[in-house]
């Protein structure tokens, strides 16, 4: 943001020039340059900017994750898959939000590709911006029956795309066992591992 101010001017004296920089939020910087008037000038020029430091580091990107199921667990005909969101770049960068979760059968047909958004899974998940160091990873929960219900069969998944939260290019899970997912499923915040 810059912020200009000028008043009327009429003098031959050159002015003096002050600088003072604040900051009320550890996120951003405001410096505030002033060009005080002499005894024999009547103008004022201000200029203020105001600059926004993330303190996470920057996003990920798809390009900088690979996903892998972590671990599958299975109780009373619900399946919750365990997905870690691995940074493989060399700099740390930040994961916040939802994935974009769909299942793939054999022949790369996607069903249930729009999982309703649970901010309570796993039970006391946080939404919030987790930061990925080298190696390291964020990881969601994918929740699905798979146990047919009426005259619906289940679809056998053969693979999981996963779209990291604010990206568009998806990337490719292959479950180790059978996944077989029935009607909705729900898909957790991305969170630290615990």
């Amino acid at each position: 943001m810059l912020v200009l101010a000028a008043g009327a001017c009429g003098s031959s004296s050159k002015p003096s020039a002050t600088s003072v920089t604040t900051s009320q939020d550890p996120l951003t910087t405001t410096t505030t340059d002033t060009v005080a008037p002499s005894s024999t000038t009547t103008s004022r020029l201000t200029t203020s900017s105001s600059t926004t430091v993330p303190s996470t580091g920057t996003r990920c990107h798809t390009s900088q994750l690979q996903a892998r199921v972590v671990a599958s667990e299975g109780a009373a005909g619900t399946i919750h898959l365990t997905v870690a969101l691995v940074n493989t770049s060399k700099a740390a960068c930040t994961i916040q939000g939802y994935p974009g979760v769909a299942f793939q059968d054999a022949a790369g047909h996607s069903f249930i590709d729009d999982p309703v958004r649970d901010p309570a899974l796993p039970p006391g998940a946080t939404l919030g911006v987790v930061r990925v160091q080298p190696g390291q990873s964020g990881q969601f929960v994918l929740s699905f029956n798979d146990v047919e219900r009426g005259s619906a069969p289940c679809s056998t998944a053969t693979r999981v795309i996963v779209t990291p939260p604010d990206e568009t290019d998806p990337l490719v899970v292959s479950p180790s066992a059978e996944t077989r997912p029935c009607g909705d499923a729900r898909v957790g915040p991305v969170t630290r591992p615990s």
